[in-house]
């Protein structure tokens, strides 16, 4: 078992007896949309040798449930897509050539609200978890991929999350804006086709900026 596996069943262990205390519950959904400052070097230095393009200012989206476990505290969790493709520098003559990223988390997420009315709300957010990752890349030298994945639902690497939003609506529905900090280093690929060793890490580390739509009271059942 290594570390995302280890991190994920902590996360586990401490947030599913919480959810599971009601047969129905009311959650807050979230549905969102980003970019991260992540500058992956080693693998934008590789992209500029093979003449592509550099991954810059990487987008993601996905979707977020968290339930009211106390007064001051909100769990949940939340699922994360990055797919970034990139293209050859200028426009090529009879070639084909790109790359692109793709990556899945799932990360335990942590909500404490500092400010909440009707109208307006402010909370600080803390979240772990793991990913799965796979970056293909075909150029004049190259034809392959690298690699980081787990089978039967587990995750390779871990991530980690820190932050806060704020947001405006009323009472059910808010539109937020969030700004934090990610870590999320990526290693230790499979390597399959033509791809040399050049790239032994992709580090997606850094600040995001991500808007996200909330619906409040949103029904949820266990069985």
């Amino acid at each position: 078992m290594n570390r995302a596996h280890i991190l994920i069943a902590l996360s586990l262990t401490f947030f599913f007896p919480i959810v599971s205390l009601a047969k129905e519950f009311p959650v807050q959904a979230r549905l969102f949309a980003g970019n991260s400052a992540a500058d992956p070097k080693d693998l934008n230095d590789e992209l500029t040798a093979q003449s592509l393009d550099q991954m810059k200012k990487i987008t993601f989206f996905g979707a977020e449930a968290t339930y009211v476990a106390a007064r001051y505290l909100n769990v949940g969790f939340r699922y994360t897509k990055r797919m970034v493709d990139v293209d050859e520098v200028g426009s090529g003559i009879g070639t084909d050539y790109s790359a692109r990223l793709d990556q899945d988390s799932v990360m335990a997420i942590a909500r404490l609200p500092v400010i909440r009315t009707k109208f307006f709300f402010i909370d600080a957010f803390g979240g772990v978890g793991g990913t799965n990752t796979t970056f293909k890349i075909k150029s004049a030298t190259q034809d392959g991929e690298l690699s980081k994945r787990e089978a039967n639902d587990w995750f390779a690497r871990p991530v980690l999350a820190y932050g806060g939003s704020f947001g405006l609506g009323y009472d059910k529905f808010f539109i937020a804006g969030e700004v934090g900090m990610e870590n999320n280093k990526v290693d230790g690929f499979k390597r399959s086709g033509t791809v040399n060793n050049n790239v032994e890490v992709i580090d997606l580390t850094g600040s995001y900026f991500m808007i996200s739509l909330i619906f409040n009271g949103v029904p949820a059942s266990r069985k």
